[in-house]
């Protein structure tokens, strides 16, 4: 018989003895297969899973003290988790002076603007015969830098880094020329802002006659107009939904397209937010748009609507798909605080407001801090990095608006220091949601580090030390008021840094000789020490610092100044010349600029993870030991030109 010929009967097929040894032979192939398909699958299953090793991100102007008291009152329930699950710091110290550019570059670089360069929230462009004493330049600019950050060391060792709109980002271009730039994904859209905050009505729209292909269900005729942003036309329809038989109008509908589906459309009435952006275009760069329905007329013929600011986003430098921004959300930077200040919002409650201004600040706050959330969930999903750094442009913005009402020194009304207490609540609050969704795209192995870059102080009187040097014979003005540099020897810098600078021979127009340096700098002490708070006769500058003498807080440098001074509580600083040196404010503020070691201008620094103990309150750090710390968990050397320390050293 042959065996190759001999076949079996299987419900009506035949199987030759041939077929059966070749699938016999197929099987047994498949067991040397299969490891390494299931390894694949595995490996596919755990890169879809993967949990970033670290988090460092910055909620700005944190407070301590503020953090740890509505912790107790339990506004704040994911903070209050990772101070349970890791390390709370008593206080962290920041840069002198105390400025969003400075502090973000002292925490990234480890070490203060003495090494890293960034003195202030602007900077000198150069000491030498081709710039003044007064030419300055932006304190954020990367290219300022003169000291390596952490996303930089974290790339160059390895580490895929992802950094989201932090301080000293921009341009990204800075950060890809070295070794580990295919590491590196930087997103930066604060430098690409096109339009401010608008308040638009009926007046500011466009008629339009548009056919929507599709319309929502509604009763009643529509009414149609037409915004443009950028490049963009924005359809809007005025509907009523309610199905009453009264025709009221009560419900807008915005797209970029006219169907009104989809992700070309957002739904708005007065009640709710809308948290997703229209994509609108500047040329051939996206960018993302929110709105608010601030009111409309319940017979249509009127409305106001909130528009957004508008930036323009780019990774690594070049501008970022359409996709990203449907997927993402559009970038926002800060909530519409000049609308606010400006009465556009509505009457503000120290004004005799009813308190509708302020809530329609915050639900725009809400919008932005959820869109900061939306963008950091999709980039960390889509580019698995090992490294993140992300920044919360709050609570900074409302602290500067309303923390002076709560301030001991500034606050003096009852009533608004309540007010501005719920307002402030609600925005830590918002942030504090923004922390649980850090919290959610990590795990047990991941290290999650909450810092901020200063604190803030109240302040109701301006104080204006280039008056006093004006007064003091240190100080000429020409015959437009600015500073006549053929006869200034010293001046309160452009940089506003609390930091005073000589006019030396070094600088274009300079005229001090180094040996004449320490002499007006003397005269300089005394003319401040002279001047008086009018109700207190309280001397109002506080303290005198000299970098040759008092360096511990990075004081000094090539981009700094020769003296330094902090002022009395309820005072902040301006370089303008005025006919008096004090100026009393209308309505208290907040301010960062003094001197760090203030119990006010302290800072925050949370941190949990797989080596941190649990549960424990640590010391006063400075916030140059942030990053070597992160670098020693991580396993890498921190930057190259960090002097901090690892603050869980043994």
């Amino acid at each position: 018989m042959n065996n190759f010929n001999h076949s079996y009967g299987f419900r009506g097929f035949k199987i030759t003895q041939k077929t059966v040894i070749f699938l016999l032979f197929i099987f047994c192939l498949s067991f040397f297969f299969l490891p390494s398909y299931v390894w694949s699958q595995e490996k596919k299953t755990s890169v879809e899973n993967k949990k970033p090793q670290c988090f460092l991100f910055t909620w700005d102007a944190s407070r301590p003290d503020i953090c740890e008291n509505l912790i107790k009152e339990n506004h704040l329930p994911n903070l209050k988790k990772l101070s349970q699950q890791g390390i709370r710091f008593e206080y962290s110290i920041t840069n002198f002076p105390s400025k969003t550019a400075a502090g973000h570059a002292a925490l990234f670089t480890g070490c203060y603007g003495d090494i890293n360069g960034i003195a202030a929230n602007s900077v000198e462009k150069g000491r030498n015969a081709q710039n003044t004493v007064l030419d300055i330049c932006s304190g954020f600019d990367s290219k300022n830098l003169l000291a390596e950050t952490f996303w930089s060391a974290a790339a160059r060792q390895g580490k895929k880094t992802l950094v989201l709109d932090s301080p000293m980002c921009i341009p990204a271009e800075t950060f890809l020329k070295g070794e580990g730039k295919e590491n590196l994904y930087i997103f930066s859209g604060f430098d690409g802002q096109k339009s401010d905050f608008e308040i638009l009505t009926e007046k500011e729209t466009a008629a339009d006659n548009t056919t929507w292909k599709s319309l929502p269900s509604h009763e009643g005729a529509v009414k149609r107009f037409q915004i443009k942003v950028g490049d963009t036309p924005v359809y809007g329809i005025i509907i009523d939904n309610r199905f009453d038989g009264v025709l009221k109008y009560n419900q807008m509908v915005l797209s970029t397209t006219p169907t009104g589906q989809g992700t070309d459309s957002i739904t708005l009435d007065e009640q709710t937010s809308d948290y997703n952006s229209l994509l609108i275009h500047y040329g051939k760069e996206p960018a993302g748009v929110y709105f608010m329905l601030l009111s409309l007329n319940e017979d249509g013929s009127s409305y106001k609507i909130l528009k957004s600011a508008t930036y323009t986003e780019k990774l690594n430098g070049k501008a970022v798909s359409d996709e990203h921004v449907r997927q993402a959300g559009g970038v926002q930077g800060n909530g519409p605080a000049d609308l606010y200040y400006k009465d556009k919002l509505g009457t503000p409650f120290y004004k005799g407001g009813d308190g509708t201004a302020e809530k329609i600040y915050l639900k725009f706050v809400d919008i932005i801090i959820r869109s900061y959330s939306k963008r950091l969930e999709y980039c960390v999903n889509k580019y698995q990095p090992d490294v993140v750094v992300s920044y919360l442009p709050y609570p900074d913005e409302c602290l500067h608006i309303w923390y002076g009402f709560m301030d001991p020194n500034t606050g003096n009304n009852p009533q608004w220091q309540k007010t501005a207490g719920e307002i402030i609540t609600q925005t830590y609050s918002l942030c504090d949601d923004y922390l649980g969704g850090v919290m959610a795209m990590s795990d047990e192995n991941t290290y999650i580090a909450l810092a901020g870059d200063h604190g803030m102080a109240g302040f109701d009187k301006v104080f204006y030390p280039n008056t006093v040097l004006k007064e003091a014979g240190l100080l000429y003005t020409d015959n437009e008021g600015k500073p006549d540099l053929s006869r200034t020897k010293i001046i309160y810098g452009y940089e506003e840094g609390a930091f005073f600078k000589i006019n030396s021979n070094k600088y274009k127009a300079g005229i001090v000789l180094p040996e004449e340096e320490e002499e007006i700098i003397n005269k300089t002490v005394l003319a401040l020490s002279k001047v008086r708070d009018p109700q207190t006769g309280m001397a109002v500058v506080t303290g005198f610092y000299y970098p040759d003498k008092d360096n511990s807080l990075g004081i000094g440098g090539a981009r700094g100044g020769q003296l330094y001074i902090d002022l009395m509580p309820g005072y902040y600083f301006s370089s303008k010349i005025k006919d008096k040196a004090i100026e009393n404010q209308d309505f208290p503020r907040g301010a960062h600029i003094f001197m760090p070691e203030r119990n006010d201008i302290h800072t925050i620094f949370y941190l949990k993870g797989p080596s941190v103990k649990e549960g424990t309150a640590g010391k006063p750090i400075h916030i140059i030991d942030i990053v070597p710390t992160l670098s020693a968990l991580l396993g890498i050397s921190p930057p190259k030109n960090s002097v901090g320390e690892n603050l869980l050293k043994k």
